[in-house]
């Protein structure tokens, strides 16, 4: 197998309307291989993978089709096993979030500067439907822009980039054991007692994700239907309505920092 510097690795179930933005989006910021996992997909999702123009050369394609619940953990462990060893670098994250550097375009300078630890940590920015209640044509990111205030809790939320020949377990999607610690872009320790967070004051100077949590109400409907892909009581933490105007009420910040990769990504949608 090839080697490469930066691999995406993810578990994604019925995303057939954002998984080519997405995609593009891994390109534009240097990842060399996707490695995609399909859970349990009814929609037009692999379709909708195999038009993109890298897909030959980039994609690799995977499918679980039982019911078995707390797959995501399962798989990122296979996705370790299989790629790698041939990777330098595996980023972990979901099909609504876009885990990029708050500066520079090339994610791969970013965690070049991060080599001698076990993983990079970004905080989450929160994003919500920024008055959507259809779904807005693609790019999506051009659309939702605005996100929730710095000084909320939820911020503390962490997704990472890992050296997966250090990893020695996974304890959630948001963090890992590794043989050196991870660290945020100050290259303070991240503790692995904080399974999704980091207890300090979030920081996205260097490098950040982009959570889009509900992205429109016809979108939210759609997600609280699909439910987790790791717990089955996790079912509670998509209450349509609830939820929904809780976290649109919170996004008030106007936030255009991923704007500028909007025209490239144009270009490879259309």
């Amino acid at each position: 197998m090839k080697h490469v510097y930066l691999t995406l690795a993810a578990v994604l179930r019925d995303q057939e309307h954002y998984v080519r933005e997405w995609l593009c989006f891994q390109h534009l910021i240097g990842v060399e291989r996707m490695v995609i996992v399909l859970h349990k997909c009814n929609d037009k999702t692999e379709d909708e993978i195999r038009r993109l123009p890298f897909f030959e050369e980039k994609v690799r394609l995977h499918r679980i089709v039982n019911d078995e619940q707390r797959v995501q953990l399962g798989a990122f462990r296979w996705m370790i096993d299989t790629y790698g060893p041939s990777t330098e670098w595996m980023l972990f994250v979901d099909a609504d979030e876009f885990f990029f550097g708050t500066a520079e375009d090339d994610l791969r300078t970013v965690l070049s500067r991060y080599e001698k630890f076990g993983g990079l940590a970004a905080h989450w920015h929160m994003f919500g439907a920024s008055g959507f209640v259809k779904r807005p044509p693609l790019p999506s990111i051009k659309h939702f822009v605005e996100r929730i205030p710095d000084d909320k809790f939820v911020l503390r939320g962490i997704k990472c980039a890992v050296k997966p020949k250090g990893i020695r377990d996974i304890l959630s999607p948001h963090m890992f054991l590794t043989e050196k610690p991870i660290v945020r872009e100050n290259f303070g320790i991240v503790p692995p007692q904080g399974i999704w967070q980091y207890e300090g004051t979030p920081m996205w100077n260097v490098v950040r994700c982009n959570h889009y949590c509900t992205r429109s109400m016809e979108d939210w409907v759609e997600r609280r239907k699909r439910g987790s892909c790791n717990d089955l009581r996790c079912a509670d933490n998509y209450n349509t309505v609830h939820f929904f105007k809780y976290q649109d009420d919170l996004h008030r910040i106007a936030d255009f920092t991923i704007q500028r990769f909007v025209p490239k990504l144009e270009e490879l949608l259309f």
